[in-house]
């Protein structure tokens, strides 16, 4: 039970029209977060805030979670996108994927090059 709560603490967690929510970025830095389960699935922050708070409800009514909570939280600095393993959303990392191609915006493109001096003056 104590992971659960230092889950809240570490992910900075906060109260969003009057629902306490599980945030997508970090507040300094605005570094993308991933939520991990026991299994170490990936979720997102809206399916973690779901979870949560769905694994909270099943303790007190005894119904039976059937999933895991997410239980670990961290940054996901780069690499591909991560996929939820709840809705299926991307989640794209901080810094981008360092082994994807690079494409250069400019190619294909007809640019007019000219050698007139004229339109220089």
């Amino acid at each position: 039970m104590t992971g659960m709560y230092d889950l809240l603490e570490k992910s900075g967690a906060y109260a969003y029209k009057g629902k306490l929510t599980l945030p997508r970025y970090t507040s300094i830095g605005c570094y993308s977060l991933i939520y991990l389960t026991k299994d170490m699935e990936v979720l997102c922050s809206d399916c973690a805030t779901e979870d949560y708070f769905e694994w909270l409800y099943s303790l007190n009514t005894c119904d039976g979670w059937q999933h895991d909570p997410p239980l670990y939280v961290q940054t996901y600095d780069e690499g591909p996108d991560e996929i939820c393993v709840s809705c299926n959303k991307p989640i794209e990392s901080s810094y981008g994927d360092p082994d994807a191609e690079e494409t250069d915006p400019y190619e294909g493109k007809d640019y007019p090059v000219t050698n007139d001096d004229s339109t220089y003056y």
